[in-house]
């Protein structure tokens, strides 16, 4: 034992240039040890190469292959069509419901782009005046959350432009707060009070948000103050806006503040999120040309 420990210690002092003949007991002692898997993975790999080659060869299973993909990537894409049909369909429910009783029809338009005009960013949408789209009409996310209005010079053959609410061209908004909504499917109001609503007026910032001031908080019959709340829905009740719009929903209240003279400014946010990959135009006969979405031509 000690002769080995001297021995180890002389190595260990020794040079790496007069010890690199010690190298070849460790290759001894790793092809022992180790797993001897480089001849297994040559003969394997000869195998499976062999085999690949063969059903490369052969024509007929090369096209049965071929056809295969083929009707996977049809099965697939069949599958996202159908999801995408199920959705259009219930958005075009939820907008239908809201002011039925009024004249207008729904257009599924894909939203293809935007483009910055100078004062403000405009979605271009693909859908124009040979669908019968009109300067004025409103454009839905969903069916029942406001997004913005065609302006005035916005409608091409084939493609229209949409200015949305949350552009700071955007003209103010008259908005009302029911204090009883705070659902998340919001196509209804059913059991509110209209005279328990708060009303505001909304501006956008800039930022997707709005904000405004709400009028001074009054009692109800019931003598309970009636008080907006973070999560409540703001809806569209703007005569600027035609019929078909009016109880869109604007978003919700993300911030209250309350200012040194007692007035309350809320922040709203929409519930979607910019950029939309489809919007639902409602197209009226009370379309006035869009002025009401502010801003001139674009």
């Amino acid at each position: 034992m000690a002769m080995a420990v001297c021995v180890l210690l002389v190595l260990a002092l020794l040079p790496s240039r007069y010890s690199g003949w010690t190298n070849w007991f460790g290759n001894v002692a790793d092809f022992i040890i180790a797993p001897v898997q480089w001849p297994l993975n040559l003969v394997v790999g000869v195998f499976k190469r062999s085999g690949e080659a063969a059903v490369s060869r052969d024509p007929v299973v090369a096209a049965l292959e071929q056809e295969r993909d083929k009707f996977k990537d049809a099965y697939f894409r069949t599958l996202s069509e159908l999801d995408q049909a199920r959705a259009q369909a219930a958005a075009l429910t939820r907008g239908l419901q809201l002011n039925s009783q009024l004249p207008f029809k729904l257009l599924p338009a894909p939203v293809i782009g935007s483009v910055f005009d100078g004062a403000s960013q405009l979605l271009r949408v693909r859908a124009g005046a040979k669908n019968g789209v009109t300067e004025g009409a409103v454009a839905a996310v969903e069916g029942v959350d406001l997004l913005g209005r065609i302006p005035i010079g916005g409608v091409a053959d084939r493609i229209s432009k949409v200015l949305p609410i949350t552009d700071r061209a955007a003209r103010p908004l008259s908005v009302l707060i029911f204090p009883g909504e705070i659902g998340e499917d919001g196509t209804t109001v059913p059991g509110l009070e209209p005279g328990a609503a708060i009303a505001a007026q909304l501006t956008a910032t800039g930022q997707g948000t709005l904000m405004g001031p709400v009028e001074v908080p009054r009692a109800r019959a019931d003598g309970a103050v009636v008080r907006p709340a973070v999560g409540m829905i703001v809806r569209l009740r703007d005569a600027r806006w035609p019929g078909s719009a009016q109880m869109l929903i604007v978003g919700r209240i993300t911030r209250i503040e309350t200012q040194p003279n007692g007035r309350e400014n809320i922040t709203v946010t929409p519930r979607y999120v910019l950029p939309v990959a489809e919007v639902l135009l409602r197209i009226s006969p009370d379309d006035d040309g869009g002025a009401a979405a502010g801003g001139g031509r674009p």
